[in-house]
């Protein structure tokens, strides 16, 4: 994966899950602070992977790919 375009989507999972604000949410859970932090790794991670998937079906579908 090109490397600026992974900087873009790590910024992107940023702004769209800030961490403070999912770490006071789930520390108010119960989490402990190791827990709350893999908590929003893990939805940052699983954003970054929806959006590639997303990219990649739109950059297939661009050049019809799936024919």
């Amino acid at each position: 994966m090109k490397t600026r375009l992974l900087k873009r989507l790590r910024e992107e999972a940023r702004m769209r899950y800030p961490s403070m604000l999912l770490r006071e949410f789930a520390l108010s859970l119960g989490y402990s602070y190791p827990q709350a932090n893999k908590y929003i790794c893990r939805k940052q991670r699983i954003y970054i992977f929806r959006r590639v998937a997303e990219l990649k079906h739109k950059n297939a579908k661009k050049y019809n790919y799936n024919d």
